[in-house]
């Protein structure tokens, strides 16, 4: 497939971004392009639910595979990493379209943290 990176990243991002606001839908309350100079990001929060979409991160789909094989049946830690992240949106820290750690960075630490210290393990 084609490679799709700067301008050409932004720009179907800024359509997107059009479009979903045309849209009016109430499950995307806020709609905001971050236009980060090496992954420019579209920020959907819908209240419950928010998410970042960029494009052609060819990387990131081997990244999501691994980190769902490491996942596989485990859904308590799977939940500690949703907690870890809700923590973060809550204490307004960082993500990486903002100079932060990338959500991936966060899962892994949250994975690790997990797998060393399992249930009934005090933390310290």
């Amino acid at each position: 497939g084609q490679n799709v990176e700067g301008p050409q990243a932004l720009e179907l991002l800024s359509e997107l971004k059009r479009r979903l606001e045309a849209l009016g839908s109430p499950a995307c309350k806020k709609i905001e392009l971050i236009e980060a100079p090496r992954v420019p990001v579209l920020r959907i929060d819908g209240g419950h639910l928010s998410c970042d979409v960029s494009v052609d991160q060819y990387r990131s789909v081997r990244h999501r595979k691994i980190l769902q094989e490491s996942l596989e049946g485990r859904p308590e830690i799977r939940s500690f990493i949703r907690l870890v992240k809700h923590w973060l949106r809550r204490r307004g820290l960082p993500m990486a379209a903002d100079g932060g750690l990338p959500s991936l960075a966060w899962s892994i630490i949250a994975l690790r943290f997990a797998e060393e210290h399992p249930s009934r393990t005090p933390a310290t």
